[in-house]
């Protein structure tokens, strides 16, 4: 091989390491970009108390704020026990033999601490609307689902009675496609 070969064979080598090395990089780059968890819940983020709040006084607001955030300083050991007992709950179910015992045991606590859970937040909701004006009160409106449309509502059979016959085939008598015993069938 002569040295200029070598040269071009080398440059070449160079050229894709450096090439696969920006690859890699930039990959590092758009995934941490793209793949970043979103921000935790803030009250006072505008998505926070102000897209749930933002038609209240700032009185109300702040009240709603310390309320909440008491709401959360008191149940923070609740959150971290919840997490250990789902993580030990998952632990359970993996296990080769499942421990039903304390399987139902884990679930029960962890429904209690649950309840716990949305026990505290409702009385936090009280403290909150109880230190509003009654203007605030009245322009208060928690997010709500969607309700869902009501089986009758949507198309479907009222939940009171039976449901209706389904149609019969085109040109079929009103009594069905089968004549009643003993009458001759009806002729289109």
């Amino acid at each position: 091989m002569t040295v200029e070969r070598r040269w071009i064979i080398g440059l070449i080598a160079a050229l894709t390491l450096s090439l696969a090395a920006n690859l890699v990089v930039a990959g590092i780059v758009v995934s941490r970009r793209f793949d970043n968890p979103p921000p935790p819940f803030s009250f006072e983020s505008p998505t926070g108390a102000e897209g749930l709040f933002g038609e209240i006084s700032p009185e109300g607001r702040a009240a709603v704020r310390a309320t909440m955030r008491d709401a959360r300083r008191d149940l923070k050991d609740t959150y971290k026990e919840m997490r250990v007992l789902r993580a030990e709950i998952k632990t359970l179910l993996y296990a080769d033999t499942l421990d039903r015992a304390a399987l139902d045991a884990a679930l029960d606590k962890l429904t209690a601490l649950s309840a716990s859970v949305q026990s505290r937040v409702q009385h936090s909701f009280v403290e909150a609307v109880s230190r509003m004006s009654a203007a605030d009160r009245r322009r208060f409106t928690p997010p709500a689902r969607p309700e869902r449309p009501r089986r009758h509502e949507a198309g479907g059979p009222p939940q009171d009675g039976p449901p209706p016959p389904p149609p019969g085939p085109e040109g079929a008598p009103p009594d069905g496609p089968f004549p009643p015993d003993g009458a001759a069938p009806a002729k289109p």
